[in-house]
């Protein structure tokens, strides 16, 4: 699964090797793994606030749309979504939330390796 610090490892492999080629192709896969890697970093955060907080932000929809964006499967965006919107007050409810907004994430994870 590709974590945020993977990608940012990649990035500046890529970084290196465009400052010596300037090769269009490496600068638009840096781009890419830029804007995935933020947009990653937006659904951790959702993640992490889930339990005290409404995540239904148009922040948290945008990411899902950008890494959703030629993903195969595309599964764990559905579910990602369906979970957040599941918003409840009950201790249960918020664990049972965050539980299914993990697995997604990691779905999603896997998806944007495969896309790779």
């Amino acid at each position: 699964m590709p974590t945020r610090e993977e990608i940012g490892k990649r990035m500046d492999a890529l970084a290196r090797q465009y400052a010596q080629t300037h090769d269009e192709k490496v600068k638009a896969e840096l781009e890419q793994l830029s804007h995935c890697r933020a947009a990653l970093r937006v659904l951790e955060d959702a993640l992490d606030r889930c339990r005290d907080e409404d995540m239904r932000k148009p922040e948290v929809f945008a990411a899902l749309d950008l890494l959703e964006f030629n993903a195969d499967p595309i599964w764990p965006f559905k579910q990602f979504r369906e979970a957040l919107n599941a918003y409840a007050t009950r201790e249960w409810e918020q664990e049972g939330r965050w539980q299914t907004l993990n697995a997604s994430l990691n779905g999603i994870k896997l998806a944007i390796l495969k896309r790779r």
